[in-house]
């Protein structure tokens, strides 16, 4: 008996080393390499991008707040020269 799962044991073995499979193998792990590359660099132009909107939306914000302080400054010299009109009345 033990004889007999011996030589099933080999025969399983010789299958599954068996040129053909191990090709095949070999050509799905290069398949598999290639793609994980192809996300990699996917991952990392998304990031990137991710990293300019972030940059982008900050600049935006300054800009929001740049032109409130401009817009501020304004109303600020139409009060000034409102009171001095009215001072020289």
């Amino acid at each position: 008996m033990a004889k007999k799962l011996g030589i099933q044991h080999q025969q399983l073995l010789s299958q599954v080393y068996s040129n053909d499979l191990q090709d095949v193998l070999h050509e799905q792990s290069e398949e598999l390499s290639r793609e994980d590359r192809s996300t990699r660099r996917k991952l990392d132009l998304a990031q990137e991008k991710l990293q300019q909107y972030r940059a982008g939306r900050g600049l935006e914000g300054m800009a929001n707040e740049y032109a409130e302080i401009l817009s501020e400054t304004a109303r600020v010299r139409e009060e000034i020269t409102r009171l001095e009109s009215r001072q020289t009345s």
